[in-house]
Parts: C-alpha cells; structure tokens; sequence
C-alpha cells in the first residue's frame, strides 16, 4: 500500500503499547499475550511473594498490584467471551496464588479455599 509517496507494511499482528493487534480482529493473541507478561512480572518477584518474613496480606496486595495489573492491562477495550475470561483469570492466577500460599497440587484445596477465580468478581 503506498500513502504519501511511502510504502506501508501490511503485518498479521502488531504489539502496541503492550496490546497486540492482529489481522483477524480477535483477543485471543492479546489474552496469550497478557498472560505470558503475567508469568514475566511473577519471575521477578517470586522470591518476595514467597517469603515468610513478609506478611500474607502484604504479599497478597502486591500481587493485586503487581501481577494482577500486568494480566488487566487493556482489557476494558477487548470484547472478552468468557472462555477468554476464564483464561485470563484462571489457571495462571490460581496457580500463582497456590505457589505464593504454599498450598501443592496434592494438598486436594479447591481454588476457592486459595482465593481462586472469586477474587476477581
């Protein structure tokens, strides 16, 4: 496509301002996306979010704060279907909040017990 005498790139997906834009006008690349940033932020404060001379509510705030932003960043804009809400705000969030409280996959707790996916309504 030429405009104003330049040429113009025609891409199938573009990340801007840490959305991502695809040539198919859906979110699911942006939910992959907001998820793996999600899993990025945790990498770097894992070690904070696990200790124990830290307190569980302060930890919990920060990962309100830290985490849970990286995962909402510019989603008030998207059309979400609940399957992508699910995928947002399911395995990844259970998982970490399961990790930071200490509670393993074999302790047999349901999600809610850990502060699942009720925390987010």
């Amino acid at each position: 496509m030429v405009v104003n005498g330049g040429m113009l790139k025609e891409v199938e997906q573009l990340c801007y301002l840490g959305d991502v834009l695809d040539c198919e006008a859906g979110v699911e690349r942006a939910v992959q996306v907001r998820v793996a940033a999600a899993w990025r932020r945790w990498q770097e404060i894992v070690s904070l979010l696990v200790s124990h001379s830290i307190g569980m509510r302060t930890r919990g705030r920060v990962y309100g704060a830290y985490m849970r932003s990286a995962v909402l960043y510019g989603v008030e804009t998207w059309a979400l279907a609940s399957r992508l809400m699910d995928v947002l705000c399911g395995p990844c969030d259970c998982k970490m909040l399961r990790y930071m409280a200490g509670v393993r996959w074999q302790d047999r707790r349901s999600s809610a017990q850990c502060g699942g996916r009720d925390v987010w309504t």
